[in-house]
């Protein structure tokens, strides 16, 4: 399922701007998970002699978990990844080495923030 959506979609973003590109691997695996998740989980779902007693509950439960995993996982993901990082003066675009070299001819090495820039 992945392999085909990323084929398709891939064909399909010649044709839009080229950003659109970048959301390829990302249509893709949200595709395959439409076809994976419902196969896995149709005959053993979480904690399946409870939600049967109170089916009223299952969405809300469900839905809980998910958010409190995504509350605690995305703070740590953050946290495990280091905010500023740094990169070769050689591997950027001319353009930009260009102007690295125009104002610091000696520099190697450039440092950046990957979080968000507030003016």
């Amino acid at each position: 399922g992945a392999v085909v959506t990323a084929l398709r979609l891939k064909s399909l973003a010649k044709r839009l701007p080229a950003v659109m590109s970048r959301f390829v691997p990302f249509f893709a695996v949200a595709a395959v998970n439409c076809i994976n998740i419902p196969f896995m989980r149709q005959r053993a779902e979480l904690r399946k002699p409870f939600m049967k007693r109170f089916p009223v509950l299952n969405a809300s439960v469900q839905v809980g978990l998910v958010g409190l995993c995504l509350v605690f996982a995305t703070p740590l993901c953050c946290a495990l990844f280091p905010q500023m990082s740094y990169m070769a003066v050689s591997s950027l675009e001319p353009d930009l080495q260009e102007r690295i070299r125009q104002s610091s001819p000696y520099a190697s090495t450039i440092f950046f923030n990957k979080g968000f820039r507030t003016t």
